[in-house]
């Protein structure tokens, strides 16, 4: 069993993005929010905000190689944007969701059943035939740690030279890697290791109708999960 001891949100690198706005560059009022879900099954999904927007609610404007995207207009004045995802009487397990706009901020991620929004790009996302993943360190210590991949991807790896990262992000997303898959994908296997030293150690991999192609894994756990983990929730 693994707790995930990480600061949820990516607050800890704010890119420059809490800033006070240059008086001689206004911060523009729209804000860009992007929203994935892992069977990609956006329709019907909308955004019902509660503060911080003009408007009282929004319908997806277009998709991207992460999800949703939608457009809203940060209310003057206001310092938080929060609102929920809904689909007619459901809502998205990630509950309320709020976007500190004080500053320049204008464009979110949110994950479904997530309930931070992750306010800087990710370094992963998927293009047609790529699936993402997501590894994530307590101690953010990624130096050497890489991908073995096989099942149904391009180019199976090596055990001697992994797959490398695309980046890393600050938690809860941690270092990123994009895979090459075949059209059609259904499987896609995978071992984090740094040389010998695998993490945790056993064979690891996910259905992509299960999952989709973004996943992620905690240090510790052979658990491939299709969002991120809350600051002390537990994986097993």
């Amino acid at each position: 069993m693994v707790v995930a001891a990480i600061v949820a949100g990516c607050s800890g690198n704010d890119n420059g993005n809490h800033g006070t706005p240059d008086s001689g560059n206004p911060t523009p009022s729209g804000l860009t929010l992007h929203y994935h879900r892992a069977l990609a099954d956006y329709s019907g999904w909308n955004v019902a905000v509660s503060s911080g927007a003009n408007e009282s609610s929004a319908s997806s404007s277009s998709t991207d190689g992460f999800g949703a995207v939608y457009q809203l207009t940060v209310k003057s004045g206001a310092t938080q944007l929060s609102f929920t995802l809904v689909n007619g009487s459901s809502t998205d397990a990630a509950g309320t969701v709020s976007v500190d706009v004080s500053g320049t901020i204008r464009e979110a991620w949110v994950f479904s059943g997530f309930s931070t929004a992750i306010t800087q790009k990710p370094s992963a996302i998927p293009g047609a035939d790529q699936v993402a993943v997501y590894y994530i360190r307590p101690d953010a210590s990624y130096s050497g740690w890489a991908l073995h991949t096989w099942g149904d991807v391009v180019t199976e790896t090596q055990w001697t030279a992994p797959l490398q990262p695309v980046g890393t992000d600050p938690a809860p997303l941690g270092e990123a890697f994009l895979i090459n898959v075949k059209p059609g994908a259904a499987h896609v296997n995978i071992i984090v290791h740094k040389g010998d030293t695998k993490d945790p150690g056993p064979d690891m991999g996910w259905d992509l109708a299960a999952l989709g192609d973004i996943v992620f894994v905690t240090s510790g756990s052979a658990n491939v999960t299709a969002r991120p983990l809350a600051a002390g929730e537990v994986s097993t």
